[in-house]
């Protein structure tokens, strides 16, 4: 389907006041790169996207550009809750929940350190919020140790129960189940599920599919920049790796 075409648009899906994500003529270039080039579409309220497309195809930075980590050029359009990501930025983030590949811990702090920092800057109540944490992806049982230690894993664990700490009205996962183990990329794909029923908008960058079928309702695909396929999945029987693969083999 023609990206224009998209039959989850917010227009056709529900009143424009539930679009949650509203995005025209979107380009963005790093120098003599060009990381996003002319893309255009809109999210409605609730709806769960996966962002498909090979390394290199702008995946992050759109979604960095969605909740404002760096801005758009000034041709294009972003709007995230009404508001534009970037000059509106501090609006935009008591809503929104992201974890980005390349986060960076601070030096010398513990997991648990730092998520108490993350649930401070929330305002959330630190002990619910700790509490709460711990059980996620069983990081209490190495949360007290320098982060500097940790294994890539562990790491991405921490990472995760950051973008997961509180509620929000928009979650954003970059690359969430690279470095997880099968326990916990089930629990991650039931947290998921929890929020796409209290209908929590959902973006995910993932080249790692399993789980990901039944959940998604939305395939959007990136290659050099460009929005090649974007489609709604509510009655596809193709799966999603297929669906991909066939939109990077068109001409």
């Amino acid at each position: 389907m023609n990206p224009k075409e998209s039959s989850t648009s917010c227009a056709d899906r529900k009143a424009i006041e539930d679009c949650v994500v509203s995005v025209s003529n979107l380009s963005k270039a790093f120098g003599h790169t060009l990381a996003l080039d002319n893309v255009s579409f809109s999210i409605a309220k609730g709806s769960t996207v996966l962002l498909g497309g090979p390394n290199g195809s702008g995946k992050s930075t759109l979604l960095k550009i969605m909740c404002g980590v760096i801005p758009h050029s000034s041709k294009s359009r972003v709007e995230v809750f009404g508001l534009d990501p970037w000059p509106d930025r501090a609006q935009v983030f008591r809503r929104t929940n992201a974890m980005f590949e390349d986060l960076a811990f601070p030096d010398f702090t513990t997991g648990r350190e730092y998520l108490s920092f993350i649930s401070s800057l929330r305002q959330i109540k630190p002990d619910l919020a700790m509490r709460n944490a711990s059980s996620l992806f069983n990081i209490g049982s190495f949360w007290e140790g320098d982060t500097r230690s940790y294994s890539s894993g562990m790491k991405r664990k921490i990472a995760l129960a950051h973008a997961l700490l509180n509620e929000c009205d928009l979650l954003l996962l970059d690359e969430p189940f690279i470095a997880i183990d099968h326990n916990s990329r089930k629990e991650l794909i039931n947290h998921l599920w929890k929020r796409k029923t209290a209908e929590v908008t959902t973006v995910i960058s993932s080249h790692i599919l399993l789980g990901l079928d039944s959940l998604v309702d939305r395939l959007m695909v990136l290659s050099n920049g460009r929005l090649v396929y974007d489609n709604a999945r509510v009655y596809e029987k193709e799966s999603l790796e297929a669906a991909i693969n066939g939109a990077l083999e068109r001409p």
